[in-house]
């Protein structure tokens, strides 16, 4: 079996999946990876970590759009934003 590229879906027992660009079998580039307990991130992946520019929502309703491993907004859910 050869190692995925491209666009594509890969699902884990516990209910976390993940819908995206693979490249050398590992997430990497432009994609979405949803946790079981709802929350949801879309952006960049390198080497299968989120890394780069996204944004990311909670179930609670707090949102971090920005960098991941550097600066970034986030809107908790009374509205503050830090």
């Amino acid at each position: 079996m050869g190692d995925r590229e491209g666009q594509g879906r890969q699902f884990w027992t516990n209910g976390d999946y993940y819908t995206g660009l693979f490249i050398a079998n590992e997430q990497h580039g432009e994609g979405s990876y949803v946790w079981s307990d709802g929350s949801v991130f879309t952006g960049s992946f390198v080497h299968g970590e989120i890394d780069g520019h996204g944004e990311q929502r909670e179930p609670n309703g707090q949102i971090y759009i920005g960098q991941f491993h550097s600066i970034g907004e986030r809107t908790i859910t009374n509205g503050d934003i830090y």
